[in-house]
Order: structure tokens, then sequence, then C-alpha cells
């Protein structure tokens, strides 16, 4: 706040010193006329002021740079808790595949929502990214409850040649299905997830 106050204060006065650059110069063509001595004397304090307001300028420039650098240690330390207490919350996430999966399931999620992919990598707080895996997952889980209980279709013969399967997923990833399914488990889920990708 400090310094915010200080470069506040420096183009305040390079205003006032602008200002005043402005009513020298409009005098000098009269004094060039009239007299040739005022004419150098304010020449030379305006040489001087245009030093000074560019040395203000250059100053506040410089204090602005600071607290930009200042804000964005303070972001990357902020970020940095963030992902610590993110761990702490989400030990599982030891597992790269298991992160992987989740945070997929996440974007994917947040997406459908309306996100765009920079406004996902700001989401930082380890609050909202615990509720969002939340919703993803329970989405999921909503998804493959509809898809076990979505009656099949009837089967229609045809003459000729056999029909090929109605049901492309392979059996072993219809059986982690039924697992993720029954169990409730992340780890299950996460074995569908990662089986069907």
């Amino acid at each position: 706040k400090e310094r915010e106050y200080h470069a506040n204060q420096l183009e305040t006065f390079a205003n006032a010193m602008h200002m005043e650059l402005v009513g020298d110069e409009s005098r000098l063509p009269e004094l060039l006329e009239t007299d040739p001595h005022a004419y150098l004397r304010i020449r030379e304090q305006i040489e001087h002021k245009r030093g000074v307001i560019a040395q203000a300028l250059q100053h506040r420039q410089l204090l602005q740079q600071q607290s930009e650098q200042e804000q964005e240690r303070s972001y990357q330390t902020y970020v940095a808790q963030e992902q610590e207490k993110l761990q702490k919350a989400l030990p599982e996430w030891r597992d790269a595949k298991v992160k992987e999966a989740e945070t997929q399931a996440m974007g994917k999620y947040l997406m459908e929502r309306g996100y765009s992919p920079d406004e996902l990598n700001m989401l930082t707080d380890h609050r909202a990214a615990l509720i969002v895996r939340d919703a993803a997952k329970w989405r999921l889980q909503q998804e493959l409850k509809s898809k076990q209980q979505a009656p099949a279709a009837p089967k229609t013969a045809t003459s000729g040649a056999r029909q090929a399967p109605t049901n492309p997923m392979p059996a072993k990833v219809e059986e982690l299905k039924k697992r993720a399914l029954r169990s409730g488990k992340e780890d299950d889920m996460v074995a569908y997830l990662n089986a069907r990708s």
C-alpha cells in the first residue's frame, strides 16, 4: 500500500509539473521577441522540469514493477499452498493414474457447464476443486446407473448374415463397469474410466 501511495503521489507530481511545462512553453515565443535573457532562463527551467518529470515517471514505473512482482510471488505462494491442501485432502491422488483420470473428468464436467480452458487454469482454491470432483463423480455414477437400468432394445430377426453384437463394449470393460456400480469405490470407477478410454 505504501508503494501504491508513492506511485500515485509521483503521478500527481508529474502531472502538475507537466501543466507548468505547458504554461512555460507557451510563453517562449513572446519572450524570444521581447526578452532574450528571460527566454534562455525559462528554456533552461523547462529542460530541468522535463528531466524531473522523466525521473518521477521512471521511479513510478519501478514501483509498479515491484508491486506486480510482489503480487506474482504472493499468488504463486497461494497456489502452492492450495495444491498442498488438495494433496492432503486427496491422498489417493498420489497415484498419478487416479489423479489424471479424476482431473480429466473434472475438466470435462466444468467445460460442459460452460467453463473455458483459461477459467479452468484459474481454478486454484482446493475447496472448489473438491466440490467439482464430487460433482463429476456423482454425475459419472448417475450415468453408470442410467446405462445399467436402460431397457435393452428388442432384437429383430434378419435374414441372411448374422448380426454384429449390439454391445460393442469388450467383456472386460463391461465387467469393470458392473463392479464400479456395485461397489461404488473410487478405485473401481477409475479402473472403469481408464479401460473405457
